[in-house]
């Protein structure tokens, strides 16, 4: 971290920090002191620092799978890769769960949730099957804006978790159903849009 910058001082939520050249340390009563610094920081003073939504760190910086790196916060956690750059994991669906299915693949699967907030893509869910443990990502930047209501929310999780459980549709607006190849036929929805086109 080397020299200080300032010196102790308080912070707009109850605590203190203090800066450095290459970082800070910010402590509260509640999450005790913890440094953050580099990009993971920016991130966090993008956020509004403290005051934020993510709260006081509770956790020095980790490493992570990839050349990443995370910290804990209050209300979330900070998550940095080469190729993503950082992005908040909020409470509100950070965690890890397991997904029992009737499906013959097993089991048991590990499935992982996050909140990411990624404005350049034009996704609101994403399901991503793994080596390890599948994950499903929520995209928090159509999630947190007001034209997305609570109905439109439990669709993209529904037909997320959809995916998950091993179900599969021709179109987005087909309801989906069960697959045990790789071979998909037409729906109902579908045999009848291509009927209204020709």
């Amino acid at each position: 971290m080397k020299y200080p910058t300032t010196r102790e001082l308080p912070t707009r939520k109850p605590g203190r920090f203090n800066n450095f050249e290459g970082g800070s340390i910010y402590w509260s009563s509640e999450t005790d002191a913890h440094n953050i610094w580099g990009l993971i920081r920016d991130k966090w003073a993008s956020l509004d620092w403290e005051n934020g939504r993510l709260g006081f760190p509770t956790s020095d910086e980790f490493g992570t799978r990839d050349n990443g790196a995370g910290q804990h916060m209050e209300g979330g956690e900070l998550y940095y890769s080469p190729s993503t750059g950082v992005h908040p994991v909020w409470d509100a669906i950070r965690g890890r769960i397991n997904v029992t299915t009737d499906i013959p693949i097993g089991t048991e699967e590990k499935l992982e949730v996050t909140d990411v907030n990624l404005p350049d893509v034009d996704w609101d869910g994403q399901y991503l099957p793994g080596a390890t443990h599948d994950g499903l990502w929520f995209n928090t930047h159509y999630f947190d804006s007001s034209s997305y209501n609570d109905a439109m929310q439990k669709h993209v999780a529904i037909h997320e978790f959809g995916h998950a459980l091993g179900l599969r549709h021709s179109c987005k607006f087909q309801i989906m159903g069960a697959y045990t190849d790789d071979n998909t036929a037409l729906g109902p929805i579908d045999i009848d849009s291509y009927r209204q086109l020709w």
